[in-house]
């Protein structure tokens, strides 16, 4: 045993010897020389060298702010250094040999132009990872100004039958109270919902507080809740992406371009530096594809990869969650009582994506008659999305009952299919559906489609077996077909079975375009033993200020029926009459919509707000052309102002204004901004532009002397300067100096002189000072 101790210990000698060995410096005296280095084919500057023996020796630090990094670099670095004559020392500094890190690195040394090119394998390099699909602007300004706004729907028909829409909303640092009112051709008044929305954008996490709008999933309950709400919002941010991203691995050896195709078409193009590279969030459809990865190198040398994948939206990616949790009361008799909340509840409904491919989740809901909860689960796979559910519940006094739903969906390039099956017993309940309720007790639903170049076809099967009421059953095919550049075909052949048997069904349309913005449809449409055939013309108005109109007639060969439309829109209201062509006696209807929005002291009339809006303004300076993601938008008003309506909130709306229509004695400072609103918030956009304000004049010194080609200076409140030369008879010219009173000094060949200058108040582009005199006069 002590002498395997002993053996053991001779050995541990041994090999410390070897290693002090191997360390100490081979030579001591080598000159240092500064290289230009090329790395990957990227010019790195100068890189200072050691040429010793047949090898060259460079510090590891040098070959690390060239890019090498990672696990697989100090790998082969700290190998290296086992190697004998591997590294030296020059001036107390270690230098590695460039031979002693093959076969990964390899070098070439240009003896007649003294330069050094180093080659490393895309293993020991820094990885690029880039997102495909953009994010936010880098010049994006979230916005949180205060504002207000009131919209308003007036419909007067026949007789006393008139209604009101109103909605009002303040925007509080980016938070939002809603109200709205309705009032009914009964005339009878009814508040509809009142809120008050905080975002959180940073978690996407959005509280309500008042009326809310709560769904779980489709075996739990939909209803308004009067109480507090919080949900995981996506919208709180457009470029957050919530399913598994589709992405791109790769390795480039040198500077290369990396285009991506999906299903034939480019997508993306990127430059990449060498080393590995992932490419993140390529934006794909819904569904199976191909993706095709082409590398091209600075040498034109391509290499190719063609990925099959199946991108889905059912799923979430790993550890992205969404959720809604509302505990409160169950608004009852909505838009026809204003304060009937029923028995107290809660809500709550989470998902959770477990990994890329499978997302888990479930449902809970609770008041004091009925309790109803239940998993869920969706899986994707390369073959389609799965989905189950599973419920249970339990009524007061007793009544248990249970649910289930499983589902299939895969989308492909040429064939879609998928289903679903929905089953519920006879008791089953949640907090809006109660065991008194009709319900389907199994909902099957069928769908294949099948896309070609000239057409697209839809098989569809829908059966419902209902509790209480009727049965119903019904296949259909349908076709859409382009006929021309500007036709289209739709066709629709099936039977359906609501309770009387099977009857045959079929409809045909023809759809046309005339002009931009007109379509006219034609459509025969068979049921229950009847046909009607329908023709209409439309023209839409589009976003900006226009008319519009829609007609219809149509009928059976007994009955004709039909109606009308007029529409104008304009920059703050869109005007509706509906009129009956073919009953004389009926009175038209009338509608007239609009918006009034107040911020930063601007009270502008508006088309209705719908989600966010702005309040451009170019201070004082009327007719200006305002433009939204380069679409005109209208003219600044007398004062400057102009309402922007309809953008969309936390994305980036890129606003503009036309220059050319600024006067030449204004200063333009900036005609482009990035804003993103909060949610149906107004964001307070101004161009700043200044007026060019000049003042004239020439000093005389004394009675007689003329300070030529000298130097005036004025001193400003905030002690900046305004400088101008002197011309031959004293002049002097200065811009954009408010007035007031300021010291200024005349610095010229026979001394210097201070007097104080006066600018006058007044709106006058040019003020002319004439001359004026200089007292203090000092000789050097």
């Amino acid at each position: 045993m002590r002498q395997r101790h002993a053996n053991a210990l001779l050995a541990i000698v041994v090999f410390a010897a070897g290693l002090i060995v191997f360390a100490s410096p081979l030579a001591a005296a080598d000159a240092i020389i500064p290289l230009p280095l090329t790395f990957n084919e990227v010019t790195k500057g100068d890189i200072n060298v050691v040429m010793h023996g047949d090898d060259i020796f460079v510090r590891s630090d040098d070959l690390e702010k060239a890019g090498l990094t990672g696990a697989m670099w100090h790998r082969v670095l700290s190998f290296a250094r086992l190697r004998g004559g591997s590294h030296i020392e020059s001036s107390g500094i270690e230098l590695i040999a460039l031979r002693a890190l093959a076969p990964l690195l390899t070098y070439k040394f240009d003896e007649a132009n003294l330069a050094l090119s180093i080659t490393a394998a895309p293993e020991l390099l820094v990885p690029t990872e880039l997102s495909v699909q953009g994010g936010p602007p880098k010049d994006i300004i979230y916005t949180r100004d205060n504002s207000t706004f009131f919209n308003y729907a007036v419909t007067a028909g026949q007789g006393k039958q008139k209604s009101f829409f109103g909605e009002a909303g303040n925007s509080i640092g980016g938070n939002l109270l809603l109200n709205s009112i309705t009032k009914t051709p009964d005339q009878q008044w009814a508040r509809l919902m009142s809120s008050y929305h905080i975002d959180d954008r940073a978690l996407l996490r959005r509280w309500t507080f008042g009326d809310a709008n709560v769904s779980t999933d489709s075996l739990g309950a939909s209803a308004i809740m009067g109480g507090a709400t919080v949900s995981r919002n996506f919208n709180l941010d457009p470029y957050f992406v919530r399913y598994p991203p589709l992405n791109f691995r790769g390795m480039a050896l040198t500077p290369s371009r990396v285009d991506i195709y999906v299903n034939g078409a480019i997508v993306a193009q990127q430059n990449i530096p060498p080393g590995p590279f992932e490419l993140r969030n390529v934006p794909v459809s819904a569904g199976a594809g191909n993706a095709q990865v082409v590398i091209r190198d600075v040498f034109g040398r391509e290499q190719s990869v063609i990925s099959p994948f199946y991108y889905s939206t059912e799923v979430l990616a790993k550890d992205i969650s969404e959720y809604v949790y509302s505990a409160g009361f169950v608004r009852k008799n909505f838009g026809l009582k204003s304060f009937d909340y029923g028995e107290p509840a809660i809500l709550g409904f989470h998902r959770i994506g477990m990994t890329d491919n499978l997302t888990l989740g479930g449902r809970v809901e609770a008041s004091r008659n009925v309790v109803s909860f239940g998993p869920r689960a969706t899986k994707r796979t390369r073959l389609g999305d799965i989905g189950l559910a599973v419920a249970v519940s339990e009524e007061k006094g007793g009544h248990a009952g249970a649910a289930t739903e499983v589902g299939y969906r895969y989308l492909g390039r040429r064939f879609s299919f998928g289903g679903t099956e929905r089953m519920l017993t006879r008791d089953y309940a949640n907090v809006s559906l109660r065991r008194v309720n009709d319900r389907s007790l199994s909902e099957s639903a069928v769908f294949f489609t099948m896309l070609t170049k000239r057409a697209s076809y839809t098989l569809l099967w829908n059966n419902s077996n209902t509790r209480d009421s009727v049965d119903t059953d019904s296949i259909q095919l349908l076709t859409n077909l382009p006929v021309g550049q500007r036709t289209s075909l739709f066709l629709s052949v099936g039977s359906s079975d609501e309770g009387r048997g099977h009857r045959a069904q079929a409809f045909a349309g023809l759809s046309f375009l005339i002009g931009s913005s007109t379509t006219a449809n034609l459509s025969v449409d068979h049921r229950e033993g009847k046909t009607q055939v329908v023709g209409d013309i439309q023209k839409a108005i589009g976003v900006g200020t226009g008319y519009g109109y829609r007609l219809q007639a149509g009928g059976t060969p007994n009955r004709h029926t039909g109606s009308g439309a007029l529409e104008y829109q304009s920059d703050f209201g869109r005007y509706e009459l509906d009129f009956n062509p073919f009953d004389s006696g009926q009175r038209p209807t009338l509608t007239a919509s609009g918006g009034i929005v107040y911020e930063k002291h601007a009270l502008l009339l508006t088309r209705a707000v719908q989600d966010s809006f702005a309040v451009v303004r170019v201070p004082g300076v009327r007719n200006v052309r305002v433009y939204a993601s380069n679409i005109p938008i209208g003219r600044t008003d007398a004062n400057g102002d102009l309402l922007v309506p309809n953008l969309l909130s936390y994305y980036g709306n890129r606003l503009s204004i036309d220059d050319r229509d600024i006067p030449l004695n204004y200063e333009v400072l900036a005609t482009e901004r990035t804003i993103a609103p909060p949610f149906r918030g107004g964001a307070f956009v101004e161009f700043p532009v200044r007026q060019i304000k000049t003042v004239t004049g020439s000093i005389l010194i004394g009675a007689d002397v003329v300070p030529a080609y000298g130097q005036l200076t004025v001193t400003s409140a905030g002690n900046e300067p305004y400088v101008s030369p002197l011309g031959r008879n004293g002049e002097f010219y200065l811009e954009n100096i408010p007035a007031g009173s300021y010291p200024a000094t005349v610095d010229y060949k026979l001394g210097t002189c201070a007097f104080t200058l006066q600018i006058p108040s007044g709106s006058n582009a040019v003020v002319k000072l004439g001359r004026i005199p200089c007292q203090e006069a000092k000789n050097p």
